[in-house]
């Protein structure tokens, strides 16, 4: 890979850290949000919605830490 792709995939790989640093902040908040919830409500769809979009989330996270982690691989190659 030459020096011109290798910058421009760094540059990739700092704005998926971004995007995740900002995905750990909503998930967090989120996480917050979710365990205010009385536990009378916990059965609700609210709460069921909720949990789903925190696990979708997390998911998520998941796939950008393993796509930073695959560019860091090409990058130091």
């Amino acid at each position: 890979m030459n020096k011109n792709r290798r910058a421009r995939l760094s540059e990739v790989q700092n704005v998926l850290e971004g995007a995740l640093a900002d995905l750990e902040e909503i998930i967090s908040e989120e996480e917050e949000a979710v365990d205010m919830i009385p536990e009378n409500l916990q059965s609700s769809q609210r709460y069921e919605e909720m949990t789903d979009n925190l696990d979708t989330m997390n998911d998520a996270q998941s796939d950008i830490e393993s796509a930073i982690s695959y560019i860091e691989e090409v990058i130091s190659k």
